[in-house]
């Protein structure tokens, strides 16, 4: 079974990333949250076996001399970089995974805001797509959206179109959607992203908690 996997990033350009943590923090410091999360993501994703990883990048980041040098890290080294398409995020998540599934049995699609997503949660991901008669996997968010998702099915052109992202039902639109178009899914424990500075004070303490439990495992 080939198995792909994708994440959707934004160029790190301060005043155009995280910018609800400016309510707290400054444009470089929002930036420099995106650029951990940016990086936590992608550091999951290597953890998990694939035939494909892809990163692909919304805006003009080839042309942002900071942003495309970010890119340039060693961490980013087996990274197939593709420019996301114009278009809403259904759109763009759905030609995305519908390319993804040309070359592959399995395919995730994550983004890069949540800290705890891992690899063994995409490795549960993967197995759900394994399983008989199931067509896609969904992670939730906390906030009513979703942090992963994946199919096994060549999808059509429009099953993501026209819902409401960025808002606490798009969850529900999603799935409301996947039953109308006779779409088996499994959803797997949600999670939660960062979107508020109040939110970077939950991933430090998170940080903080995991980190003392891998110094009582040793």
């Amino acid at each position: 079974m080939k198995r792909t996997l994708i994440q959707f990033a934004k160029a790190p350009v301060p005043g155009k990333v995280k910018t609800r943590l400016m309510e707290r923090y400054s444009a470089e410091e929002a930036a420099q949250w995106h650029c951990r999360l940016t990086m936590h993501t992608w550091q999951q994703l290597l953890s998990v076996s694939a035939d494909s990883r892809q990163l692909w990048v919304s805006g003009d980041w080839q042309q942002n001399r900071p942003a495309h040098s970010w890119f340039q890290q060693e961490i980013f080294s087996d990274a197939h970089f593709i420019q996301q398409p114009e278009g809403d995020l259904g759109y763009k998540m759905t030609y995305a995974l519908r390319q993804g599934k040309k070359n592959s049995d399995h395919v995730l699609l994550a983004g890069s805001d949540c800290p705890v997503l891992t690899g063994e949660i995409l490795e549960s991901a993967f197995d759900c797509l394994r399983q008989p008669d199931n067509d896609l996997v969904l992670i939730p968010a906390e906030d009513g959206g979703f942090v992963l998702i994946g199919c096994s099915v060549m999808l059509s052109e429009n099953t993501l179109d026209n819902l409401s992202w960025g808002h606490a039902r798009v969850l529900q639109d999603t799935l409301q959607r996947l039953k109308d178009l006779q779409l088996s899914y499994t959803l797997l424990p949600a999670l939660w992203d960062i979107d508020h500075p109040e939110d970077t004070d939950r991933w430090l303490k998170h940080t903080r908690q995991t980190g003392k439990q891998k110094e009582q495992a040793n």
